[in-house]
Order: structure tokens, then C-alpha cells, then sequence
């Protein structure tokens, strides 16, 4: 299934994000990692003919209730609200696949192209002929070029459509835990400090 294969995808993600990042530095591209706030409730779930409905538990449903009080008639002999959903939550099944959609079809709108190779690496060349690339894992982005305009138009469109999220750019940068060095010219350095302390 969809969902099935997005799991099973992450481990070959984080391997061609290294390789897509090694042919950055190559490139001299600028990078930015982009981090998109709430993610999964931007994937609506009305327009999937899937109906989803959900318990919510008895500290939950009074505080629907007191946000609410007209839910009151709803809740069932145990203190609880049966609802249904409207948006996608973390942690359902159908959460990531349909957030993937979403995205996709937002990069699609604005010229980008999913890479043969891998869905989740996306592209597109600019007015001025240089290619972006997105390099996408469920909430966390990756954006190249070597135009600064390219990154300001990828930030400006997500921002635009999904509203807030966190930036960051510069010479180290953060990315699916690994910290990427791109301060020595011709050099990409790659470590995971957290996984090193792990081991210790």
C-alpha cells in the first residue's frame, strides 16, 4: 500500500538526500531547510471519500466542551466524543500519504516536477535557467539553488500556502539529523552528533 511503502522509503530517502547534497556542494548551491508548522492538518480528508472518526478521551472531550459547550449534548455515558475528522492528524495511517499529495500537488502548481528516481526529490529550472531542487521528508524540506531568488520563491510559495513554518540557511545547516557543513569550497562535510552520542 501507499502508506506501506512511505515507511519502508525513508531509510532510501536519507541515502539519495546524502547523494542530492553531495552534487549541492558540487554545484556551489545555496541551501535552506524549511520546516512546515502542523503539517499533517493541511491534508483534507473530505475530499478522499475515507470517513474517519475518533474517541476522544474523557480529559479531551471536557476540553472540547469548555471550548464548545454546545458539544455537551454529544457526549456519551463514558464522558467521551465520538468525532469525525476533517483534516489528517499525526499518527493516522492515511497521514503522510495524503500530506505527500497535498505538497506535491503545491510544488506541481508552482513548476516543480517529482525526479524519476525518487518521488520525494523535486525540480524545477528558473527563469534564468538554474535548477532548484526540494528535497522533501514528510514535514522537513531541503531547498537548493544557486540563485537566492529561487529559495526566497520556494519559501514565499509554502509560506503562502501552509502558513507558518521555520527557515533556516547558512554555511551549517541542519537536516533528518544530520548537521551539513558547506564552509570549505569544493567540500561537503556530513555528521550526525546525535547519533554519535548515542553510541557512547
Amino acid at each position: 500500500t501507499e502508506s506501506e511503502w512511505w515507511s519502508e522509503a525513508s531509510d532510501v530517502r536519507k541515502r539519495r538526500g546524502m547523494m542530492v547534497r553531495a552534487r549541492e556542494e558540487i554545484e556551489r548551491r545555496l541551501v535552506m531547510t524549511l520546516d512546515i508548522k502542523g503539517a499533517f492538518l493541511h491534508a483534507d480528508l473530505k475530499h478522499t471519500g475515507v470517513k474517519l472518526l475518533m474517541r476522544l478521551d474523557r480529559e479531551m472531550t471536557a476540553v472540547v466542551v469548555r471550548l464548545l459547550p454546545e458539544m455537551a449534548e454529544f457526549v456519551d455515558e463514558r464522558g467521551c466524543l465520538v468525532v469525525h475528522l476533517d483534516k489528517a492528524l499525526y499518527g493516522l495511517v492515511e497521514a503522510a500519504i495524503l500530506w505527500y499529495k497535498d505538497l506535491r500537488a503545491t510544488l506541481e502548481g508552482h513548476g516543480f516536477a517529482p525526479n524519476p528516481a525518487d518521488p520525494c526529490v523535486f525540480n524545477r529550472l528558473g527563469t534564468d535557467g538554474l535548477q532548484c531542487t526540494v528535497l522533501m521528508h514528510v514535514d522537513d524540506l531541503a531547498v537548493s539553488s544557486r540563485a537566492t531568488q529561487e529559495l526566497d520563491s520556494v519559501r514565499d510559495v509554502l509560506r503562502s500556502a501552509y502558513g507558518e513554518l521555520s527557515e533556516h540557511r547558512g554555511e551549517r545547516l541542519q537536516y533528518l539529523g544530520i548537521v551539513w557543513d558547506f564552509s570549505q569550497e569544493g567540500a561537503a562535510g556530513a555528521s550526525s552528533p546525535l547519533r554519535l552520542r548515542r553510541c557512547r
